[in-house]
């Protein structure tokens, strides 16, 4: 939302404010609804991405498998482990005004697309556990995401803690699910290797 500088000087309150679509206000009331919604963000976005993660890793601190962290302006990853090419994500998206939380597979495509197989399986166990606003989708570049989304608004300390809580519980519901697949897709790859080149790996 931003001023117009070369505003009607004849409508004071017209084309002085622009929504978050970028369309003109177009009354008094559309101007003070404006400034309130303005009022009631809160944090800026990224203040709120460093936030969440911290408050991630204070509701963490105590496991028992540590939780990598790794905020960039308008997105945080967190991740179990080296590899963070599986990891979870906060996103904000502004030009759509959403939030969005999930686990993500980055990995190669068709490591991607084994354990999409595998949780689509699971889909209605995970929706139970989770609500029906989680969906599992394939994307950009060979890609998978397990995700919801909310709306952006308000980015204050009570949505910090909310937010925070929800991830935790993602962790919680679909961690153990996501190291069975891995351990299961692991021990496949090694079952296909011929022995001699097993022994070669492990002798040479």
């Amino acid at each position: 939302m931003s001023s117009d500088p070369g505003g009607d000087g004849g409508n004071s309150w017209a084309n002085v404010l622009y929504d978050d679509m970028g369309l003109p206000v177009e009354s008094p009331a559309d101007v003070s609804e404006a400034i309130s919604t303005l009022a009631n963000r809160g944090l800026k976005p990224s203040s709120f991405i460093s936030a969440v993660m911290q408050e991630v890793k204070r509701l963490t601190k105590n496991d028992s498998r540590p939780l990598n962290c790794n905020t960039r302006y308008r997105l945080a990853k967190f991740w179990y482990g080296r590899e963070d090419s599986i990891h979870y994500e906060l996103w904000v998206h502004e030009r759509t005004s959403q939030l969005e939380l999930g686990l993500h597979f980055e990995a190669d495509p068709a490591r991607n697309r084994e354990l999409y197989t595998r949780f689509d399986r699971c889909m209605l166990e995970i929706q139970a556990k989770l609500g029906g606003s989680v969906w599992l989708e394939e994307w950009d570049k060979g890609w998978v995401r397990l995700y919801e989304t909310q709306p952006l608004w308000p980015l204050d300390d009570v949505r910090v803690a909310s937010v925070a809580e929800r991830l935790c519980e993602m962790f919680s519901v679909l961690q153990p699910m996501c190291d069975a697949f891995l351990e299961e897709l692991d021990s496949t790859h090694l079952d296909t290797i011929e022995p001699r080149a097993n022994a070669a790996k492990w002798h040479g």
